[in-house]
């Protein structure tokens, strides 16, 4: 165990370093980080100024080798947004309600997947099987900006029984987790569904069966652990997804004070700094989600050994 946890977390490390050599040379080959501090109309003397206040006067080398001091030491720069205030602190600071949310959503989406899957497996081509099949298609299908404003509009604006925005309510999250939640049960549902349909049909099950074993119990026991792992695996993508964006919208739609809400407010203020620290820090975040899952694999099914 204590290999593979080593293992993981040095490919993990390995990832967050690619990821934050492809942020720095976007950030400062690709794009212009000094046009975010000049006017359209800046003298070369300004924008000399500006280039030696960002160390861009200095090669692109020694820039990257100052980057990867700075990052060692958590230092990713100050906010061009918000001067004075580092970029890193900004993003931590809006990361606990994106993870609040995006956790919600995923608790629900399995809470209600899972049951769907299982009942509908059981009875392969009844209305029930039809009717989730059918659900699942029409929540995939919904595109989640149009699906906010819908639940704004019934159950905030009509019904008035969730907030609309924010997150100044204890109800404000219902609606936003609502939003990611439905897509992503349509998914996990449609994998609970296969995979106890064909976990129903192997050998083990027909020996249970001939045993005298209850159906619950077989199902319970021996069926539903091996449809986690699978159900697992998805759901771990589908928590990664939304922390590498899929959240954005939603954030937004809803006024959610989260990392997704701060994206686009950086890209609007073209806050390079803040893009690059919030892009470093999902790609952590999407490391540890990716070794938490790993290593509840074993919890799951005692039978898989981590390698």
């Amino acid at each position: 165990m204590k290999r593979f946890l080593i293992k993981r977390v040095l490919v993990g490390l390995i990832v967050v370093f690619l990821v934050s050599t492809a942020v720095f040379f976007v950030t400062r080959v690709v794009t212009d980080p000094e046009l975010a501090f000049l006017p359209v109309d800046a003298s070369p003397a300004q924008r000399a100024a500006v280039e030696e206040h960002l160390g861009l006067d200095q090669p692109i080398l020694v820039q990257y080798v100052d980057f990867l001091g700075d990052l060692v030491r958590l230092d990713l720069g100050d906010s061009y947004w918000q001067p004075g205030k580092p970029a890193l602190d900004i993003v931590l600071d809006r990361l606990p309600a994106t993870l609040w949310l995006n956790t919600v959503a995923i608790v629900v989406a399995v809470l209600i997947a899972v049951p769907l899957g299982t009942v509908a497996a059981l009875r392969p081509g009844s209305w029930l099987d039809r009717g989730t099949t059918t659900a699942s298609l029409l929540g995939l299908s919904a595109p989640q900006f149009w699906l906010g404003f819908i639940l704004i509009l019934v159950f905030g604006v009509n019904l008035r029984w969730f907030p609309t925005s924010g997150a100044d309510q204890s109800l404000s999250i219902v609606l936003p987790a609502a939003a990611l939640a439905l897509p992503t049960a349509g998914k996990i549902a449609q994998m609970a569904r296969s995979t106890m349909i064909d976990e129903l049909d192997r050998p083990y099950m027909l020996t249970a069966e001939s045993k005298g074993l209850r159906r619950l119990y077989q199902i319970h026991h021996h069926a539903l652990r091996n449809t986690l792992v699978p159900v697992l695996t998805q759901s771990s993508y589908e928590y990664a997804r939304m922390l590498a964006g899929y959240t954005v919208v939603v954030e937004t739609v809803f006024a959610w004070p989260g990392v997704g809400q701060l994206t686009v407010q950086a890209l609007d203020q073209q806050d390079l700094m803040l893009l690059q620290a919030i892009v470093i820090v999902v790609a952590t975040m999407v490391v540890v989600v990716n070794v938490v899952t790993d290593l509840l694999y074993e919890v799951i099914d005692p039978r898989i050994e981590a390698a």
